[in-house]
């Protein structure tokens, strides 16, 4: 099987000079150090959104801790809760 001309430089024949696959040049960069817009600044400031105010708490009056013409809630949700023991054998 004769080999192709591709697979001789693949394999680093002698006879051949391997040769660059683009043109390169060491006075020119390869990347592009001019910014492309003249004009435009490099980097834009983001546009910052508007920072709402914060309103006022409204102030609410001292809760009073029990007051007389009310019961506790939790008794009045279970009246009698807690207050019985359930005892069950099982045979």
């Amino acid at each position: 099987m004769s080999s192709t001309p591709l697979l001789d430089r693949w394999r680093g024949d002698p006879d051949e000079p391997e040769e660059p696959e683009g043109p390169t040049t060491p006075d020119k960069p390869t990347a592009p150090s001019k910014h492309q817009f003249p004009g435009s600044p490099k980097f834009p400031d983001k546009p910052k959104a508007p920072t709402p105010e914060k309103p006022d708490s409204p102030t609410l009056p001292d809760a009073p801790e029990n007051p007389e013409d009310r019961a506790d809630s939790r008794v009045e949700a279970f009246p009698g809760a807690g207050l019985r023991v359930v005892l069950a054998q099982v045979a």
